[in-house]
């Protein structure tokens, strides 16, 4: 009886370790392809996304076409920085640089280091000079460059979609701006709920804080607290469990999207 039951426990052992592994490399999974359907972490409905038939990005397309400064993480650990041109990247810092240090930890957009400008690119945070350039493109102009694969013009396409009334177009084009890697589409996200009227909703605003918060922003909570500082401990809990939810399902989606997970908190 006894060797049965110590069997019975060795199987059940290896059975685990099997389905973590399976599991892990389920996640691990990163191609170029991309299906149509993806679960929307907004309603927790299949939403279509706007995508480009399958494809990443092509060069010259994004941002995310320069190599010579970006993170890569295999295991959830910070990811290392290759850097290559010192000309470009100190144009890319300068870009980001916080013009007051003493205030840059406030910033959401300002970078104190090297490693925090190239995450801020990595993740699709617009600098300044990106600000005023998609801010002045006409809506078709942005439509065109998301199709095209550029994941900020998806962000402020889904914006000025939310600005003119059209908030369901919007959050598509947001959602998808997160489906391709865009933490700063999280901010886009908690700041569409917390202004727009015919969607307000200040405990989904402070979730997606708090999203942004989980994508590896650590900025994001000192935003939450600043933009609502009303909210009780209950409602920051319950903040927490909405954005679980709002994380799960931005996993799942870009699980079944086969879309790379990186993991690399903000330096």
């Amino acid at each position: 009886m006894v060797l049965r039951r110590r069997n019975e426990r060795m199987r059940m052992m290896k059975l685990a370790e099997f389905s973590f592994c399976t599991v892990m490399a389920f996640f691990a999974c990163a191609t170029a392809s991309c299906s149509k359907d993806v679960q929307s972490p907004i309603s927790g409905s299949e939403t279509p996304a706007h995508t480009n038939d399958g494809e990443e990005p092509r060069v010259g397309d994004s941002r995310r076409d320069a190599k010579e400064f970006v993170f890569e993480s295999e295991d959830g650990a910070p990811g290392k920085l290759v850097i290559g041109d010192p000309a470009t990247v100190s144009a890319r810092l300068g870009a980001y640089r916080c013009t007051d240090m003493d205030s840059c930890e406030s910033n959401l957009f300002g970078a104190a280091s090297e490693a925090e400008a190239a995450w801020l690119e990595r993740n699709d945070y617009p600098s300044p000079e990106e600000d005023v350039r998609y801010s002045a493109m006409s809506a078709g102009e942005l439509e065109a460059a998301a199709k095209n694969g550029d994941v900020l013009a998806s962000t402020y396409l889904g914006q000025r979609l939310i600005d003119n009334g059209k908030s369901m177009d919007g959050l598509g084009w947001l959602f998808n701006a997160s489906l391709n890697g865009s933490v700063h589409a999280s901010y886009a996200f908690a700041e569409a709920y917390a202004t727009d009227a015919s969607i307000m909703n200040i405990s989904e605003s402070a979730a997606y804080y708090k999203l942004a918060f989980m994508q590896g922003d650590r900025k994001a909570i000192n935003a939450l607290v600043t933009q609502f500082p009303q909210l009780t401990a209950a409602d920051l809990v319950a903040a927490d469990r909405r954005a679980m939810q709002l994380y799960n399902g931005l996993l799942a989606a870009k699980v079944r999207a086969r879309k790379t997970i990186r993991i690399a908190p903000r330096p």
